[in-house]
């Protein structure tokens, strides 16, 4: 691990940092991603869990590529998390419905074997810059609608109705969003009523609502959204009406992912970039790993998740055209239900002084990497990977902030930062 400089330097607008690169992974909690290789700093990581009846349960090794898939709908979170009230013992890993496991499958974490086998391993990463040990999911959400959260702040919660999407579509995960046929509906939570929403199946999943890449046009920030697929579930543009039916779908939202690992580090590298993972599996396939599933379980030569992940940053990073005034932002949308010991906070919903249902998912891992990130930090602010898109319009002021961000999420992230520090310091 580095040391750290002596003292810390705060800064305001403009930020010396003009490039950020979002690497969007999903399915797994902090302490199932961490619990085994974490800095020191990271607090409440746990090797032994409880279930709902009281009883220690070991939370055992398992693999990236070769587990079952708890599932992670927002009714199976709330059995995780076994709510009485606001109180949530997470005490109900083992109540779980487990597509291709059993029983206490949800107790695993990764070995640092796995998390750490590829170059840029995660184990690394978070050593040798920052990270955060209270980070949450936005919402107790599935795949699809995790990523709509970091790109627009909601999943249609902020518009009438009070209620947001919280599932995937139900039996099609290949027409997604705004390729849906007419007709076609998708599970959503009813906000209105208070903790726990209703979760009910009838809403189109095409939105209307404003996203981030709304503000950066505003503003004339250049952005671009990598995915395998138009169509597939990690492509959250695909359910913006706005931008599925603008010039800007065909120019800006770029197929297939990896195309990004030619135009990061050039001239063709947007001021804002989201790269999603490839996402393809279909309903009853093991979705809880961090991103392809196929692969040897032990993970030899490297798991495939973390081997895409230091491609990206490869690509990206120390070394390339805009790393001195760059960061990247490498994230988990969810946590797939795996097992963590921290209850996530509880919001307050603008319709009443009830807990907003979808506020918050489980804790998720957050790490930041730039030149500018106090090396081995971790941050104990609770927050919510909202924080990134607030960064982002901390980055570039002049853009407008959309729905009720600052009520949800007023984080920015800059404690994650030291801006004395050497631009060209790797």
């Amino acid at each position: 691990m580095l040391p750290a400089p002596p003292a810390y330097v705060a800064y305001q607008a403009p930020l010396p940092i003009d490039h950020i690169v979002v690497i969007e992974q999903e399915g797994r909690s902090l302490n199932n991603l961490f619990a085994d290789c974490a800095p020191a700093g990271v607090q409440n990581l746990t090797k032994t869990g409880q279930n709902h009846t009281g009883g220690a349960v070991t939370v055992v090794a398992g693999s990236l590529v070769a587990l079952g898939n708890p599932q992670h709908t927002y009714t199976q979170q709330l059995v995780a998390d076994n709510c009485t009230g606001t109180s949530c013992p997470m005490n109900g890993y083992d109540l779980l419905t487990v597509t291709g496991g059993t029983g206490n499958t949800a107790y695993s974490y990764i070995p640092a074997s796995q998390v750490n086998a590829s170059p840029n391993g995660y184990c690394t990463l978070a050593h040798t810059y920052a990270t955060s040990d209270a980070t949450y999911a936005p919402g107790k959400v599935s795949v699809w609608p995790s990523f709509l959260y970091t790109i627009a702040g909601q999943t249609g919660g902020y518009v009438s109705p009070f209620d947001a999407f919280a599932n995937n579509h139900l039996g099609d995960l290949t027409n997604v969003g705004c390729y849906a046929v007419g007709g076609t509906t998708v599970g959503y939570v009813a906000m209105t009523p208070g903790f726990p929403g209703a979760e009910v199946n009838g809403a189109y999943p095409c939105l209307v609502i404003s996203t981030i890449f709304s503000s950066l046009d505003t503003a004339g920030v250049p952005w671009k959204y990598y995915c395998n697929l138009k169509t597939n579930r990690a492509c959250a543009p695909a359910a913006i009406s706005s931008i599925f039916n603008g010039s800007e779908y065909a120019a800006n939202v770029i197929t297939p992912e990896t195309q990004v690992l030619t135009d990061c580090g050039t001239t063709n590298q947007a001021a804002v970039t989201f790269v999603t993972p490839n996402d393809t599996t279909v309903a009853g396939q093991d979705d809880s790993d961090d991103a392809f599933e196929q692969g040897s379980p032990s993970c030899s030569g490297g798991c495939p998740g973390p081997n895409w992940v230091s491609s990206v940053i490869n690509a990206c990073g120390p070394g390339k055209k805009y790393w001195g005034s760059e960061v990247i932002i490498l994230l988990w949308v969810n946590g797939g239900n795996w097992y963590d010991n921290q209850p996530p906070p509880f919001a307050p919903n603008p319709n009443g002084p009830t807990p907003n249902p979808l506020e918050y998912g489980a804790r998720v891992p957050l790490i930041v990497i730039s030149p500018f990130a106090k090396p081995g930090y971790v941050d104990h602010t609770p927050r919510t990977l909202l924080t990134v898109m607030q960064l982002i319009y901390s980055m570039f002021p002049q853009a407008p902030k959309v729905g009720a961000l600052e009520q949800y999420e007023p984080d920015n992230g800059l404690t994650f930062f030291d801006w004395s520090r050497n631009r060209n310091w790797l």
